[in-house]
């Protein structure tokens, strides 16, 4: 057991600037410094399975982005941003074997520095307000698309060079549908993710399932609910087509190894407002 004590001050900067050429309309540019210090749940560990490096660093590092969102006559909302995020000495994960015990354990360290860039992509369209702005049916579709490719670099370690970032997959997607008449809504959801790994190695698997890859997956969602009065019933049914897939390979309990996510699941709910 021991104790530490850091003391950190100094100040972090950032610039942002915007310009709406035509009402409803604006390009954007922002720029930041960013720091991430060690906290507790970066030093705390109770699992043979998992350990952290006792010289472990803060992160430190800068963010940018450039955007253009814009609304249109309130029947068209979207948001085009691309970003870049770059850290030094960013704090991961890699797979080590014990010398003595030769047995496979994840430790937490500074892995090398890091950079990100990608897109993200968001548009909403009420479609029935486009033609039908008086009318009691509402029909909107919205979609939210982000890619990355976050990477290590300047790496010494030829194993984590140019390797994909852990827990950062490529591709997300989410897309949907809201449908709705006076008090009455329905709604419907696809989700998608593309694979990612959960070390910096980028290890397909491993002996004791605790690093390796986690593969794609989608999962699609529908929902809906009733006012009337002060009550407000709704129900839904997640994940409909009943897929099998994991979102986490854990190191201690409930595993080690890879956690499956809820099947098809139904709920039903009443709330009343006072």
């Amino acid at each position: 057991t021991g104790s530490s004590v850091r003391t950190r001050w100094f100040p972090l900067f950032g610039i942002g600037t915007s310009y709406k050429p035509l009402r409803g309309l604006e390009l954007y540019a922002n720029f930041s410094q960013n720091y991430k210090p060690i906290n507790f749940n970066d030093l705390w560990v109770n699992n043979p399975s998992f350990r952290i490096d006792p010289n472990m660093k803060d992160e430190t590092g800068f963010n940018a982005d450039l955007g253009f969102r814009g609304n249109i006559k309130d029947f068209l909302q979207f948001d085009i941003t691309g970003f870049l995020m770059y850290y030094n000495d960013r704090i991961g994960y890699v797979q080590q074997v014990d010398p003595e015990l030769f047995s496979v354990y994840r430790l937490r360290t500074n892995v090398s520095n890091a950079r990100t860039t990608g897109v993200e992509t968001f548009i909403r369209w009420d479609a029935l307000k486009t033609f039908l702005p008086k009318s009691d049916w509402r029909l909107s579709v919205f979609s939210n698309f982000t890619w990355l490719d976050a990477r290590y670099i300047a790496s010494d370690e030829a194993a984590f060079r140019n390797k994909r970032v852990e827990l950062t997959p490529a591709v997300l997607s989410r897309a949907g549908l809201d449908l709705g008449w006076k008090d009455v809504q329905l709604s419907y959801l696809f989700s998608y993710t593309s694979q990612q790994f959960t070390d910096a190695t980028n290890s397909i698997q491993t002996s004791n399932a605790v690093n390796g890859i986690i593969p794609s997956y989608y999962v699609m969602d529908l929902s809906m609910s009733y006012k009337i009065w002060k009550l407000k019933l709704s129900a839904g049914l997640e994940n409909i087509t009943d897929n099998k897939y994991f979102t986490r390979r854990a190191t201690g309990y409930p595993g080690p190894g890879i956690i499956p996510s809820s099947g098809r699941t139904f709920y039903v709910t009443l709330s009343f407002k006072v």
